[in-house]
């Protein structure tokens, strides 16, 4: 049989558009992460050969992604041209829509808010309101911007689940794409503080590890070989609704005996305020919360054993998750992850109840993104998918609007 059958046992071909998208990444990624360099140095450490880098950095020259910036040292002959890239070149928006608000970002390519803007809302209860807090929120950091910008896409995080984003019948991904005229992705929250962890923060360089919001609500997302895991339905990393005391406490899901419904912020809150003696709590929830968390931190016996509680059932659920995934890192987030008891506790029922192979090397770490983190790394997904499909892409798909096949391959660049 000939090879054109396609019976030779050799693997097709890539096609052209296939390896230009793919070199294309690896010069542009490289730029990035060493931030200043030279085409010689890029045909060096990527084996691309000197004519493919002269084509692809005149291609992002073009495209105005990457500029050259003066002379470099020489080695021998001429002194090369440094090239280096341009980060408002590309700006990218992201919102995040948690339980009592909406905030949206602007990022440049090196991850720089620019723009910020935040509105406190209670989303859970209000649908199309949410809706129009969210046009408002990327209304009012594109005009911070300039209309003038190259915003390149826009990126939600929601805290349900990514194949039903919608509230009360809403279509979110409809209203946002028919208001503004660029590609949208949408992912949940915990996935996205997950990639800016990634990023950004203490996930950097780690190829396996997940990451706990911390929050009104209680999520994981994991980071898989250096990628967002979904699982089959977009799911994965609910462990807010895994039992922790089944039949015992309602959740918001429906069902009972949820994680989520014995160790959300709130919960613990309502705890401290029917529990405590000689505190004034302000009813307002934030405010609230850190009374909580300073008490603890101060020694206040109440606050201590309640977030001790809290700690345990965590850790608990943790351990099943490090003997499935066996991830190097454990990186919380949230207010509540700087109560020392609260962290004692996770970690003394992971020491108690994981894989012991699994803990000896495994790092538990807080997370230092600011309280924005969700919303900087809905940004990041838009930056991820913009080095994927290729960063001169000005037409980029809007099809990736959801979980996707193509979307469980979102890069981190290897510099970062």
């Amino acid at each position: 049989m000939s090879a054109a059958s396609g019976t030779s046992g050799r693997p097709p071909a890539a096609d052209a558009d296939t390896i230009r998208s793919t070199n294309t990444f690896i010069v542009f990624d490289y730029i990035w992460s060493h931030r200043a360099t030279d085409r010689a140095e890029i045909s060096r450490e990527t084996g691309l050969s000197p004519t493919t880098v002269s084509a692809i950095t005149g291609q992002l020259l073009d495209a105005g992604v990457i500029r050259e910036s003066g002379s470099g040292k020489s080695r021998g002959g001429r002194k090369p041209i440094v090239l280096e890239v341009v980060p408002s070149s590309r700006l990218v928006v992201g919102v995040e829509v948690g339980a009592s608000h909406i905030t949206a970002v602007v990022l440049d390519l090196f991850g720089t808010v620019v723009a910020e803007a935040s509105e406190s809302i209670l989303t859970s209860d209000a649908g199309e309101e949410s809706v129009v807090v969210i046009q408002k929120m990327i209304n009012s950091v594109l005009e911070s911007v300039g209309a003038d910008s190259p915003v390149a896409g826009i990126g939600i995080g929601l805290r349900s689940s990514i194949a039903r984003p919608d509230w009360g019948g809403i279509d979110l991904r409809h209203e946002i794409t028919s208001t503004f005229d660029v590609p949208l992705w949408i992912d949940n929250d915990a996935n996205l503080g997950a990639l800016a962890e990634a990023w950004w923060g203490k996930g950097q360089d780690v190829a396996d590890f997940t990451y706990v919001k911390l929050g009104g609500g209680i999520g994981a997302g994991h980071i898989v070989e250096g990628h967002i895991y979904h699982g089959h339905t977009g799911a994965a990393g609910e462990i807010g609704h895994t039992p922790s005391d089944p039949g015992k406490k309602d959740c918001r899901c429906g069902r009972s005996g949820c994680l989520e419904a014995f160790i959300s912020s709130r919960t613990l809150v309502e705890q401290f305020e029917a529990q405590s003696d000689g505190y004034e709590f302000s009813g307002v929830h934030t405010i609230d919360r850190m009374r909580l968390i300073d008490a603890a931190n101060d020694g206040d016996e109440v606050a201590i054993r309640i977030l001790t509680k809290a700690g345990e059932r965590l850790g608990i659920t943790l351990s099943t998750v490090i003997g499935l995934l066996s991830p190097a890192m454990i990186v919380l987030a949230g207010p509540i992850a700087s109560a020392d008891a609260f962290v004692a506790a996770v970690r003394d029922q992971i020491d108690r109840y994981a894989f012991i192979e699994s803990v000896e090397s495994l790092q538990l770490v807080i997370s230092e993104l600011d309280e924005n983190a969700g919303a900087i790394g809905a940004a990041t997904l838009v930056m991820s998918e913009l080095f994927r499909v290729g960063i001169t892409t000005t037409a980029i798909s809007r099809q990736v609007t959801g979980y996707s096949a193509d979307a469980e391959q979102r890069t981190i660049p290897s510099g970062v």
